[in-house]
């Protein structure tokens, strides 16, 4: 079995210390985890080591078969077994998306969800709202307007790209830190992750990253739509007019 292992100092329990730690509460969620007191963990102080997913590994501090990794700022650390590292069907949420898989830093393939489609745009769940003329419109769900709004930023990078609209003043293309970001917004909403535990897992570089970007607004999907059509073109009959002919006969 593998998953995430994560540890605080102290006795007091990681549930009442999330409203502090923001990251770790981002990744834990609603994932299903399991405690154990310790005596002498990372850092040789005693606390708590939570592991998280249902293929959790076992609960404990032991060195000689875990990586640990200190989270920026101290505030808590990152395990992983070094017998089997947690994967994406060991990472993956309750609820998903569906979307394109992606290779990632560790060979495996990640679900990256589709948000918005060439044709339909938004994929994503909506809520129907009534405007002020009593019509309904329909708005992203607050826990995926985040991940509206980096698709959106990700399709017009890529129109105002390929000249199908005109660049403005104020456009401005993505760095690779913002890319690493981007990537790492998206892949949280399927997996059970944050940006520490992307980076302690090696998920991200710079030939996989754009490949994340682009799957969220379904480029994969249209490239193989533009493939079976022109597929479709070279198998349709040709039709040629040759109109009428003479007869070589004389009046």
């Amino acid at each position: 079995m593998a998953g995430l292992l994560m540890y605080v100092s102290g006795k007091e329990s990681v549930d009442a210390r999330l409203p502090k730690l923001p990251a770790l509460a981002a990744l834990l969620g609603d994932a299903p985890r399991a405690e154990r007191h310790v005596v002498d963990g990372p850092g040789n102080a005693a606390g708590i080591v939570m592991a998280v997913t249902k293929n959790a590994p076992r609960v404990g501090y032991f060195p000689d078969n875990q990586e640990w990794h200190k989270a920026p700022g101290g505030e808590y650390w990152l395990g992983i077994d070094t017998h089997k590292r947690p994967g994406p069907d060991d990472l993956v949420r309750e609820k998903t998306i569906p979307g394109h898989a992606v290779c990632l830093g560790d060979g495996q393939q990640w679900i990256v969800p589709i948000a918005r489609q060439v044709v339909s745009g938004s994929v994503l769940p909506q809520q129907g709202v009534l405007n002020a003329d009593g019509e309904w419109e329909l708005v992203a769900l607050p826990e995926y307007a985040a991940l509206w709004a980096d698709a959106s930023r990700v399709w017009k990078t890529i129109v105002v790209n390929y000249g199908w609209e005109e660049r403005t003043e104020d456009h401005r293309d993505f760095t690779i830190e913002e890319l690493f970001d981007l990537a790492c917004r998206v892949l949280t909403t399927n997996y059970y992750l944050n940006r520490f535990a992307i980076s302690a897992l090696g998920l991200l570089r710079t030939d996989n990253a754009e490949l994340v970007s682009e799957a969220v607004v379904d480029i994969p999907g249209l490239i193989e739509l533009l493939k079976a059509e022109a597929e479709s073109k070279k198998k349709s009959p040709v039709t040629s007019d040759t109109g009428n002919t003479d007869s070589g006969e004389q009046d």
